[in-house]
């Protein structure tokens, strides 16, 4: 039967009329003829009607969605149920809890731990270092995050809504959260780590113990392959929970070679063999190997095959260790000096000294050590005397200028401070514009310094206190100062009268304040000479004078008597006295000083007011 297109027309056996049926198979395109076939007006019809059941059908099934969608909507208005981000459950919230919990889950992802393994290398066990994922420039969007949780039915297209809103009905939707590596942090962070983890190679060297030789030979280090370390913590900041990173290592050579370190130990061997000797002048020490190591060291220099280690030796830990050794190889330097023979004046030339060079010793040890019988001269340096002899020259110091003697019992603990106190100041050179205090010169008279306990004059009384007496020597040197016509500076006479010194030539001394000092305001040195005996002080100044120096004074005049002092001792009896001291007159004097020179007089004067000293009485009350 030949196919007619979609319908198809048959006739029965028994020649009934012929029945039209939809064909079941598809008519082939008819035969183009002479022009196109039109539709009958029920075919058309037919057609149409279709098309319009369809369109009513979709129209429903949009209605029947936006209603739904709707519900869906009215009935969920925070985020949608069975919402996961990461593992945490967002569903059914409001947006700030849903960015509150999202918040909670960036700062635990944040804080996870990044595990950094170095395997383990050449002489070191492996390495782990821990770090929180934020170090690595790990960032968690929060806002970002909390979008995407909210398009989820909320799309512009009314059916991925719908179905996003179907789907979270049924089952669990799995947000992926905003997470970003900011690559400048990252390569910090890499860059630091890496240079924590990298293994410095150990470049030769020798250690010196106690005069043993230890070498340390030389060993690889390793450096982190950065590019490969980079690709995995990104990776690793991106992926949820604690990670591990196992970093790749590249090998890195030393620039030394272990045959250089041996052959530099084998050296250092030698020069530690056996003590060395050093001479000067036919003295000689002798210099251990323990202690040459203790200032033996090396440094790397450049060589012709590679660094090589050079041998030193350190001058100050070589002082330190061995610098008394050397002074017995030294000359101290001596000071010119003067001496008196029958009244002559005579200059004791001064002396170079020889010190050791303990820099040029450093740099010749070596030398010697290896040498053949490890002995050699110690280098010294000339050090020239403070004062030398041109210098005690020029201070035409050739006479006597001026002396003066005081007397006293012999053999009181006072007599031992003025010996002492004179042996201080024995010798003492006084250059011309110079300035000389006796306080200055001695310091505080003290125990440690070789003074005693001696009466001395405290507020009117006499007690005993260290040092006491040594304002004899202060008169003494008065004296020899005034005769030699130098100028005073500083001066005080005693507050009472002494009949043993001269009235209104004479000083008191005190620590600190009561000095006696005079200026050299001559054109030559004064060398200072002090001589004693047990009775006597004398103090003489030799230099070079053109000035002959008297004295006279005026009577004493202003006399006052001495108050009388009462002191209660309940030891004694009702009506008894004891004079504890007898008191004396004050009064005043003028000294006049006069210079003669060419024949030519002048004078300068000198007041002096003593007070009277109290006359001390005790009895039993004062009252």
């Amino acid at each position: 039967m030949a196919r007619l297109g979609p319908w198809e027309c048959r006739r029965s056996a028994a020649q009934r009329p012929a029945v039209c049926e939809p064909s079941s198979v598809m008519a082939r395109p008819p035969s183009p003829g002479p022009g196109p076939q039109r539709l009958s007006k029920r075919e058309f019809f037919q057609r149409r009607l279709g098309v319009l059941v369809v369109v009513a059908l979709v129209i429903v099934a949009l209605v029947i969605a936006g209603f739904a969608l709707v519900g869906f909507r009215l009935a969920r208005s925070g985020s949608l149920p069975r919402i996961h981000v990461a593992g945490v459950d967002v569903g059914g919230l409001d947006r700030d809890a849903v960015e509150a919990k999202l918040r909670d889950l960036g700062r635990r992802r944040g804080m996870e731990s990044i595990e950094v393994v170095r395997p383990r290398v050449e002489g070191l066990r492996a390495a782990r270092e821990t770090y929180p994922r934020l170090r690595l420039g790990y960032s968690f969007d929060t806002k970002a995050t909390t979008e995407r949780v909210f398009e989820l039915g909320r799309h512009t297209n009314p059916l991925a809504a719908l179905a996003d809103h179907v789907r979270a009905s049924f089952t669990t939707l799995h947000v992926k959260p905003v997470e970003t590596v900011d690559p400048e942090s990252l390569d910090e962070w890499v860059g630091g780590v890496g240079e924590a983890l990298a293994v410095t190679p150990v470049e030769g060297d020798i250690v010196f113990r106690g005069g043993e030789v230890q070498p340390v030979m030389p060993r690889p280090g390793a450096v982190v392959e950065e590019e490969a370390f980079t690709d995995a913590a990104r990776r690793a900041a991106l992926t949820p929970g604690d990670q591990t990173i196992e970093v790749r290592l590249e090998e890195v050579s030393p620039d030394m070679t272990a045959k250089t370190v041996k052959r530099a130990a084998a050296r250092a061997r030698k020069i530690l063999s056996r003590p060395i000797t050093l001479r000067r002048a036919g003295d000689e020490v002798s210099l251990h190997p323990a202690d040459i190591s203790a200032a033996l060291s090396t440094r790397t220099v450049a060589g012709p095959d590679g660094p090589r280690l050079k041998f030193q030796v350190d001058p100050d830990e070589l002082q330190d260790r061995v610098g008394d050794t050397l002074d017995a190889l030294q000359r101290l330097p001596a000071d010119a000096g003067f001496t008196i023979s029958g009244g002559a004046v005579r200059v004791i030339p001064g002396r170079l000294g020889l010190a050791v060079d303990h820099e040029a010793v450093a740099e010749r040890l070596l030398r010697i050590a290896t040498s053949k019988d490890r002995t050699g001269r110690a280098p010294v340096t000339k050090q020239e005397p403070e004062f030398s002899t041109s210098e005690a020259q020029d201070l035409d110091i050739d006479e006597r200028v001026s002396t003066f003697t005081t007397e006293h019992a012999c053999c009181e603990p006072r007599v031992h401070n003025i010996h002492r106190i004179a042996d201080l100041i024995d010798g003492t050179v006084v250059k011309p514009g110079e300035t000389f205090s006796v306080n200055a010169a001695v310091g505080e008279r003290t125990r440690a310094k070789g003074f005693l306990p001696a009466p001395a004059i405290y507020e009117g009384e006499y007690v005993d206190e260290v040092g006491g007496g040594v304002s004899q020597f202060a008169t003494t040197m008065y004296n020899t100062i005034f005769f030699g016509g130098y100028e005073f500076v500083e001066y005080k006479a005693h507050s009472y009268y002494i009949s043993r010194y001269p009235p209104g030539r004479e000083a008191t001394l005190s620590w600190p304040s009561v000095d006696l000092a005079f200026r050299n305001d001559s054109d030559a040195g004064i060398y200072i000479d002090t001589s004693y005996t047990d009775t006597s002080i004398t103090v003489s100044f030799y230099g070079s004078t053109d000035v002959d120096v008297e004295s006279s004074s005026a009577p004493p005049h202003n006399h006052t008597d001495p108050p009388v002092q009462c002191r209660a001792n309940r030891a004694l009896a009702w009506g008894e006295r004891r004079v504890v001291q007898e008191g004396a007159q004050g009064f005043d004097i003028t000294v006049r000083r006069i210079f003669i020179r060419s024949g030519q007089r002048e004078s300068e004067e000198f007041f002096t007011r003593y007070l009277p000293e109290p006359r001390i009485v005790e009895q039993r009350t004062c009252r």
